[in-house]
């Protein structure tokens, strides 16, 4: 942030002035920046011809005047700057679209959203020890609170306000063990949800189905894939452009095995994700655990 302080880069620092409202402060965009810490560039853009005419601006300040010659330690290249998941964990790929695409919507409703899922060794834990007395049962609290508050959303034109425990108004999440041999446990699930925050403009409801296999051998969850179709309304603060009324989002969720799902956490994932792995959940009507 020190080299976004210094930046003399006007657009940069008007968005970076906080908004009456205090929710328009953001250093989010593309930066270009030297070992020495020199920044060469900055910009805040979907549209690649920007993108490229950005890259290509930069690399010619990077000739013009570049970086002093630094030393950079071993410990400092190894040390990771964002939060990665325990050995234990289970990671989920999500990608979210919206579907089918309403006429004349904005162009970045085309785009794909997103995010990684944490599943971890107590959720893991917790369905084993259930589905020991019942084949059919509720998801973990935990793991649902993190599906309906962070997961299932609307993150396809930018990064999404994520949903307070008060905006969710149904969770209801079910498992059933539906086999069983030597190497996993077999479990489906299906999920009904609805969220809609105080003043009503932002909502959705919608459907999760899935599957997923507990591994014998490491009790980790594998072969997690599901699929979700919500209608949703209303947009965030930093992911305008929404279609107008009422439109379809549809959330596709299949096991990560890229090598960035072991570098980059989740969205919602702040600080050391303590809210992360056990979020609040509060509701008046919904038997999940």
């Amino acid at each position: 942030m020190s080299i976004v302080a210094r930046s003399n880069d006007g657009e940069l620092k008007k968005q970076l002035q906080r908004s009456p409202n205090g929710e328009g402060d953001t250093a989010q965009g593309f930066y270009i920046i030297g070992a020495d810490g020199k920044l060469y560039g900055w910009n805040n853009t979907h549209y690649i011809p920007n993108i490229l005419r950005f890259m290509d601006s930069a690399l010619d300040a990077f000739r013009h005047n570049p970086p002093e010659q630094v030393e950079i330690s071993q410990e400092q290249a190894a040390r990771s700057y964002s939060i990665q998941p325990d050995s234990t964990t289970s990671i989920v790929q999500i990608f979210t679209r919206v579907s089918p695409l309403p006429a004349a919507c904005d162009e970045l409703n085309r785009s794909v959203g997103r995010d990684y899922m944490w599943i971890y060794a107590d959720d893991v834990e917790d369905i084993l020890s259930t589905s020991e007395s019942a084949s059919a049962f509720p998801l973990p609290r935990n793991l649902v609170a993190r599906l309906v508050r962070f997961h299932l959303i609307d993150n396809v034109r930018g990064e999404p306000d994520e949903w307070e425990s008060s905006d969710v108004k149904l969770a209801d999440f079910s498992a059933n063990l539906v086999g069983t041999n030597e190497d996993a446990k077999h479990f489906v699930f299906h999920g009904k949800y609805s969220q809609e925050t105080s003043n009503h403009g932002r909502g959705q409801e919608g459907t999760l189905d899935g599957e997923f296999d507990i591994l014998t051998a490491t009790k980790k969850m594998a072969n997690f894939r599901a699929f979700g179709k919500a209608t949703v309304w209303g947009e965030s603060t930093f992911t305008p452009g929404a279609p107008k009324g009422k439109f379809g989002l549809l959330t596709a969720m299949i096991p990560a095995n890229d090598a960035p799902a072991n570098l980059i956490a989740p969205h919602a994932v702040w600080d050391d994700g303590k809210e992360y792995h056990a979020p609040d959940l509060t509701l008046t009507e919904n038997p999940s655990k």
